[in-house]
C-alpha cells in the first residue's frame, strides 16, 4: 500500500487515494471472515464495521505515510501493531453502529486536519 496511495494521492489527492486505497485493503483483509478461530471468522466482528474502520485507518496510516519522512513506512508499520495491540481495551467503542461510525469519523477528521496543516506549514497545496 506505500506504493499504490502515493501514485494514487497525485492522482487524486488524499481523501479520494485513502478511499480507494481503504476499499483494497478491506478486499485484503476480507479473508479473515472465513478462518475459524479468528474474532473475525468467529462473528465476534461485524464485516461492515470492520470495512468502515480500516477505511477510516486508511486515512490515518496516509496522513502518517505523508508526515514521516524517511521512517515513513517503519511509523506505518509499528502504528499497525500499536492499534492491534489496543484493539481489545476499545472493543466496546465500536461495537454498535454508533460507535463505529462515530469514533471513526473522528480519525477521518483528525486525519484530513493533520495533512491539511502539514501541507500548510511545508506551503503545499492538497
Amino acid at each position: 500500500m506505500y506504493i499504490l496511495q502515493p501514485g494514487l494521492n497525485k492522482k487524486y489527492g488524499f481523501i479520494l487515494s485513502s478511499v480507494f486505497t481503504g476499499i483494497i485493503w478491506m478486499t485484503w483483509h476480507s479473508p479473515l471472515f472465513f478462518i475459524p478461530g479468528t474474532n473475525h471468522g468467529e462473528g465476534l466482528i461485524n464485516f461492515w464495521m470492520f470495512a468502515v474502520q480500516l477505511i477510516a485507518f486508511r486515512f490515518f496510516n496516509g496522513a502518517i505515510y505523508k508526515i514521516s519522512g524517511k521512517g515513513r513506512v517503519f511509523m506505518c508499520v509499528l502504528f499497525h501493531t500499536m492499534f492491534n495491540a489496543a484493539s481489545p481495551i476499545f472493543v466496546t467503542m465500536t461495537m454498535t453502529w454508533v460507535g463505529t461510525i462515530t469514533a471513526n469519523a473522528v480519525i477521518v477528521l483528525v486525519s484530513i486536519v493533520t495533512v491539511v496543516l502539514y501541507h500548510k506549514k511545508n506551503r503545499q497545496i492538497v
